[in-house]
């Protein structure tokens, strides 16, 4: 049987109100059980079970910890900010045992240097344009108990990266019905460093006035033909004029460019190849990481013909606002940072798919 125990003056910090602290002073009521002897207290809806606050300032304080730091939000509510950071902390692991994003049909993989340390594992649903997850380290023995623990991957019909290695080495293991492409970005961006190269080689055995000239066109250079408008293509026209050599490099990347226009594979893999072949022996040094590139990953940059043209520019443009979120933050925690772009309104609108988590999943350690 349950008597009541007598009742016990209690204090609940509430949201503030015009800008000053509120405090709730609650006479509770005691209960005790005759049987086992225990007491516990009239439970009360509003009020948070983990610690003296109501849940209306649990939920502000997550709140306002995903659009600002700890430390503002514990001077303006009158906290610690070791409270906050609990708070915040037991909210974010809720939404990780919770909430996880349906396994995408295209996965893009990618990393990302915030700090001095290990680069940040960036993943995203490029079909849905959606982040998917961010993981501490891209290290491939941290990544794989990940991947073994992703519910339904073999949902993953395309897998998009860079050249590392260890990404396409964990999309063989745990994906391997899934076509690897790699991002044409990144070859392309070789055929333009090639050109780089010659361009400063050409700028050296100019006047310092042209090398500084030479050196504002550059970007120009790096562009599309197609893309300059009249102005831009007279300035490249001339300085191409000017130097045959500089001409023969800028053709080679311009081939290189179009070979990702062809309508076909074949009709690409030949655009590639005549590309390549015309390459003069004083340029390899130049062009060689582009050759080598090529070659090693021939088959996964043409499957980017065979796989709908899909490329990694959503997860690169993803990699930029998550810089600007840490610049702005002035370097939030990972927890943080994370919880923002994963859990927040606009990655949870409409459009993004989001299913249960099933029992035992838990998408990372956060510890790092």
């Amino acid at each position: 049987m349950i008597k009541k125990f007598g009742t016990e003056a209690q204090e609940f910090r509430d949201t503030t109100l015009g800008g000053y602290p509120v405090t709730l002073k609650i006479d509770r009521q005691r209960y005790r059980c005759d049987t086992c002897r225990k007491t516990f207290y009239q439970p009360i809806g509003c009020l948070d079970n983990r610690r003296r606050m109501t849940s209306r300032m649990v939920n502000h304080i997550v709140t306002q910890c995903l659009q600002t730091t700890n430390v503002h939000v514990a001077r303006d509510l009158g906290i610690d900010e070791g409270t906050v950071r609990a708070v915040f902390r037991e909210w974010y692991e809720e939404q990780n045992r919770t909430i996880r994003f349906a396994t995408p049909r295209v996965l893009g993989i990618d990393e990302i240097h915030l700090t001095q340390r290990m680069p940040r594992c960036v993943l995203t649903n490029v079909g849905e344009k959606r982040l998917f997850d961010i993981l501490p380290n891209r290290k491939k023995d941290d990544l794989r108990p990940y991947f073994e623990m992703m519910p339904d991957r073999h949902r993953v019909e395309v897998f998009v990266a860079d050249m590392w290695k260890a990404h396409h080495d964990i999309a063989r293991e745990f994906m391997p019905r899934a076509g690897r492409v790699v991002d044409r970005f990144h070859i392309q961006r070789m055929a333009n460093d090639g050109l780089d190269v010659i361009r400063k080689s050409v700028a050296r055995k100019r006047t310092r006035e042209e090398r500084i000239q030479l050196k504002d066109v550059r970007f120009l250079l790096w562009r599309n033909a197609a893309s300059l408008n009249e102005e831009e293509a007279d300035q490249v026209s001339a300085w191409l004029q000017h130097s045959p050599e500089l001409k023969r490099a800028y053709r080679i990347k311009e081939a290189f460019s179009a070979a990702f226009d062809e309508p076909t594979r074949r009709e690409a893999e030949r655009a590639f190849d005549r590309c390549l072949q015309s390459i003069p022996v004083d340029m390899d040094p130049a062009f060689h990481p582009l050759l080598t590139a090529f070659g090693n990953w021939r088959e996964e940059i043409l499957n980017y013909f065979s796989l709908g043209g899909v490329t990694n520019g959503y997860t690169e443009s993803m990699n930029s606002l998550i810089r600007l979120l840490m610049r702005n933050g002035r370097g939030y925690s990972f927890e943080i940072m994370r919880a923002r772009l994963l859990f927040n309104k606009e990655a949870r609108s409409r459009g993004t798919s989001v299913w249960p988590a099933p029992i035992g999943w838990s998408s990372l350690n956060v510890s790092a």
